[in-house]
Parts: C-alpha cells; structure tokens; sequence
C-alpha cells in the first residue's frame, strides 16, 4: 500500500487518522480462517499465529507470536508455551516502545512536476535538479535514525501546492521543505518562510478556529521564527557560497501549510554543482529534528 493511499484511510474510533493501535488477530495459516472457526478446520492444523500490527505515519511494525496447538479426536485444545499472562506486558512495551521512538517527520517538496519542468539551467530543468537533490538529501538525513523523510511527490505525477499542502498536513509533519533551484555560476542560497501581515493574530487552541489557507502558517508561526534561527548557523560555509538568511514573504512554494515550513532557493548549472549544498543543508534540518525531539 502507497503512503499515499494508507493516509486516506479513514479515522478508527476517534484517534487520529492515519494512526491505529495494535490489534491481535489470531489465523490459522493453513485456512486462513479466524480462530472461531478452528472447530471446523482439520485436525492437521498444528499453530496458532498472532499478528501484531501498528500503522504509525506509514510505518508498519510487524511481530509474531507461535504457540504450539494440539488437536485430537475431533476437539481442540490448546497448550500454550508462553503464559497468557506475558501478552498484556507484551502489548504494554511495544506501545510504550512506539510513542518513544517516534520520529522527526519532514517532508521535502522538489519543485517541478509533470506539468512543469521549472527553470531552464545548463544541464536540465529544474524539474530534474531539485529531484536528484531531494533524492540524495533524503538518503543523507536519514543515515540519523530518528529522522524520517517524506518526498511530497513521484517524479512521475502532478503535484499542485494545494495537493501538497493536504498531504503534509494530513500526515502532521515537523517540518516542511521547498527547493528550488536557478541558473547562476555562483553558489548562492536563499531562505524564505511563509509570512503575510505585519503582526501575526492571536491563536486560540481551546477551540475550532476556521483559517484560510493563506493563513494557515499562523499555528506555528512562533515555533518556525524560531526554528528560523537555525538557518544562521550556516555562516561557518560563507567561504564556500554566499547565504541569504531567512526572509519572510507570502512565497506560493509554502502557502497553505501548517507545520513549520521553509523554501530554499539555490543556484547551480550543472547537477555536479548541487551536491556543494547537501552537507550545509543536511546539518541544519538535523539541528532542528534533534531540538524537537529534546
């Protein structure tokens, strides 16, 4: 199932959509039949099979627990290896296990779709620039275990920022990020968050508030100020390419998104050239990740 497909499942009892506890299923793995109808199975079914699932934002953990069965003479009885008793401390550390180790979620939007190839440079589009970049900064930011990338897009399909938007704030991530790429021999990077009044208006969490989706940043315009500040960092490269710190501007690349978001414009002519921003950009995001989850 695409990650895509399971984030429109609809919501179980009142959790959060996209989340479902664990759930225990017992089937016999011979006829796929529920342990309610072991009564009619053969007298060769020899194993009862748990499965224990969690869908947590797109992960799927999967464990397995086999107790021997014993059937004779038509009826069934069951002899456990394991006590009955060790499943509720089972169930108690994998929940327990899986609200800990959740993971900073962000998500990377490559500019260019299949209706827009963007910006044309020496080696390409931009289209094909900000995918190879996305690609390799996700392999890179991911080598660190408690962060998780998401690629707003295929390369090989549509991708409105209204369609961007839902997605990342149907999945609830922690950071959204734009690139961008443009012709120019010298290296350069500009960021921007989204920003569209002088004042920002007050936000009342106590109850259902309606914004429209030029003002969706509002929630967390605080939190992404803030987390602003770690774009300065990035003076220890200055030798290296020249930084436009972040301005705040009303930038179409992030309209409508909620969580902290931030577009990042970069020049380059050649594919070569975008790998001088991978390691610059890659500590940042991981600062950021590692502050939240401290």
């Amino acid at each position: 199932m695409s990650l895509i497909n399971y984030y429109k499942e609809p919501a179980i009892s009142g959790r959060k959509e996209g989340v479902k506890g664990f759930a225990l299923k017992p089937i016999c793995p011979e006829h796929a039949a529920p342990l309610s109808a072991w009564a009619q199975a053969s007298p060769a079914c020899s194993a009862k099979f748990f499965v224990c699932r969690r869908k947590s934002y797109g992960g799927l953990l999967s464990g397995r627990l086999f107790d021997k069965l014993r059937v004779s003479g038509g009826r069934k009885s069951v002899r456990a290896e394991r006590s009955r008793s060790l499943i509720p401390f089972l169930f108690i550390s994998l929940l327990f296990t899986s609200l800990s180790a959740k993971k900073f979620t962000i998500m990377i939007s490559p500019e260019g779709d299949t209706n827009n190839s963007g910006r044309t440079l020496a080696e390409g589009f931009e289209r094909g620039f900000t995918r190879q970049y996305a690609e390799a900064l996700k392999e890179l930011l991911e080598q660190d275990s408690s962060i998780r990338v998401i690629l707003s897009h295929d390369s090989g399909e549509p991708a409105t920022q209204e369609y961007k938007a839902n997605f990342a704030n149907r999945l609830e991530v922690d950071l959204y990020l734009s690139l961008n790429f443009y012709a120019d021999e010298k290296p350069s990077m500009s960021i921007y968050y989204y920003h569209t009044a002088l004042f920002d208006a007050p936000v009342d969490n106590s109850r259902l508030t309606l914004y429209p989706t030029t003002k969706a940043y509002v929630k967390n315009s605080a939190q992404t100020k803030q987390r602003a500040q770690h774009w300065k960092k990035l003076e220890q490269y200055q030798a290296q390419l020249t930084i436009n710190y972040p301005l705040a501007i009303p930038i179409k690349q992030l309209e409508g998104i909620i969580a902290p978001a931030y577009a990042i414009e970069l020049s380059a002519q050649k594919i070569a050239d975008t790998h001088t921003y991978l390691q610059p950009i890659n500590t940042i995001l991981t600062d950021i990740a590692h502050e939240k989850n401290n």
